[in-house]
């Protein structure tokens, strides 16, 4: 339970936990008052009450607007616990609007914010709805917001708590009641603020978003007296710079993914060397090695005046649980692999160390990419559209029997980048594949599951439609088959050997 002083009355509750307000606990209720009602419940935990802080509060949203940039550049603060985004021309990046907003919702729920979202034309409507429906996540169409808006409560205005005084002492409770009364009257009664708030709920007046900046960039440097020659003394400022950094990274309970080392000659171009990891770092010795690695890649200045180490990108740093043995092999051999992949991304280079990543694509040769190791080098994959999408649109269509739910077992374990023309004998035209010729081999098919449709759309070159098999053959030997409908022949994909 949090209290703050509130004049003659002393200390009362300004928010309270879910169990509290179960016990009669809720905001307003003086501090002896919460006292007497929460202390006998807590008999096993003893009740926590603790002073409000609002710089803290205030400090802790920034913090929250900040993280929430990943999915908007324009992140703003409304009131002292509220975020506004401007996802105009970013939902798409995340599927769509409800999918991006439900992907808000689980960051600040392993943020752990108790949070409701709503996703609307304005920032005074979405304000209101998320907080006045109980929703957790509402998606707002614009032809349906007026119906939405009518009943919420005046409160839903972000109006003064004078102004909706005045409004209930007039039985004017709900936002729909208020828009019936004579426009004209309203400044007059209640004030100018009244009629723009009405105004900016519905977007007939602008209502500017104030995003929140980031925080400065992190970065430690200087200036040498004279110009420096020795190796082994500009590596020992970088390595006191580089622990000077980590100080302050630390500071933020973050780790470092990106670091930039830049060495300023006496006459010429300055030098930049840039250091990168897979996983957040915030050893001084693990990532002076990727520094050290990298310095030794690049040709640096004879004579050096001027040296400056800048974080490029950072991340929180992860919470682990430690075993009761103390010791978690398992853990131990992810971080060594870690700092394998990133020896070798500092001495190849981060365009030769990759990894494999699924792709959303309904094209089988084009599900898996591969990109580098390097967070920083990465690009962002837009999610699948929803299922169920028409087949010519891109996507898997059940073609004209029924098929099995893609799974594990359905995909190859390995498959030809190109598929291989085969010969194969069906007994119907478009039907099951019966036999086909490869290697010089025929093949007897004895059993065949299918057809699977995949498609993929004019976009992108010539127009995909095929119909796939999961065939078995008398020898036991499972493939995995198609008939281009366009093309009218036959490919061999994969095996399931």
């Amino acid at each position: 339970m949090i209290h703050a002083e509130a004049g003659r009355r002393g200390a009362c509750v300004t928010a309270s936990s879910r169990f509290a307000a179960e016990q009669g606990v809720v905001p307003g209720l003086s501090l002896a008052e919460a006292r007497t009602l929460l202390d006998p419940a807590c008999r096993n935990v003893p009740a926590h009450y603790e002073p409000h802080d609002p710089a803290a509060d205030a400090a802790a949203l920034r913090e929250l607007a900040i993280g929430l940039q990943r999915f908007s550049p324009r992140v703003g603060i409304e009131g002292p616990d509220a975020l506004a985004l401007d996802i105009g021309g970013c939902a798409h990046l995340f599927g769509d609007e409800p999918g991006m907003a439900r992907q808000v919702w689980q960051t600040l729920h392993r943020a752990g914010c108790r949070t409701r979202i709503a996703v609307a034309g304005t920032i005074g409507a979405a304000w209101g709805i998320a907080r006045f429906t109980g929703e957790r996540v509402t998606v707002v169409a614009v032809e349906r917001a007026e119906g939405l808006l009518d009943p919420l409560p005046v409160e839903a205005l972000r109006l003064s708590a004078t102004t909706v005084g005045r409004l209930h002492r007039l039985d004017v409770r709900t936002v729909g009641r208020l828009r019936a009364l004579p426009r004209e009257s309203l400044p007059s009664r209640f004030g100018p603020e009244i009629v723009q708030r009405l105004d900016r709920l519905f977007g007939r007046g602008p209502e500017l978003l104030e995003p929140v900046h980031s925080r400065e960039p992190l970065e430690v440097g200087g200036e040498f007296a004279f110009p420096v020659a020795d190796r082994q003394g500009l590596e020992r400022v970088l390595q006191q710079l580089l622990a000077a950094l980590v100080e302050q990274v630390r500071a933020r309970r973050e780790g470092i993914l990106q670091l930039a080392c830049r060495l300023g000659p006496e006459e010429g171009a300055a030098v930049e060397v840039v250091a990168g990891s897979s996983r957040p770092v915030d050893e001084v010795p693990r990532l002076w090695e990727l520094l050290r690695l990298n310095l030794e890649r690049t040709p640096l200045p004879e004579e050096i005046v001027a040296v400056r180490l800048r974080v490029v990108a950072a991340a929180p740093l992860g919470v682990h649980q430690h075993s009761l043995s103390g010791r978690d092999a398992s853990r131990e051999a992810g971080a060594e692999f870690d700092r394998l992949l990133d020896r070798l991304s500092s001495r190849l280079g981060s365009d030769a160390v990759l990894r494999p990543r699924l792709v959303p694509d309904a094209q089988p040769e084009r599900a898996c990419r591969f990109e580098p190791v390097d967070p920083a080098r990465r690009t962002e994959v837009r999610p699948a559209r929803r299922a169920g999408r028409d087949a010519r649109d891109g996507g898997r269509d059940d073609g004209p029997g029924p098929v099995e739910p893609t799974g594990p077992t359905e995909r190859p374990l390995y498959s030809w980048r190109e598929p291989l023309p085969v010969e194969v004998v069906s007994i119907v035209p478009d039907g099951p594949p019966v036999r086909f010729r490869w290697q010089g081999r025929s093949h007897v098919i004895r059993s065949a599951w299918g057809p699977e449709r995949i498609a993929a759309g004019w976009w992108r070159g010539p127009s995909v439609e095929r119909d796939y098999y999961r065939v078995e053959t008398e020898e036991g030997r499972r493939f995995w088959l198609y008939h281009d409908r366009r093309a009218e022949s036959w490919r061999l994909h994969g095996s399931f050997e």
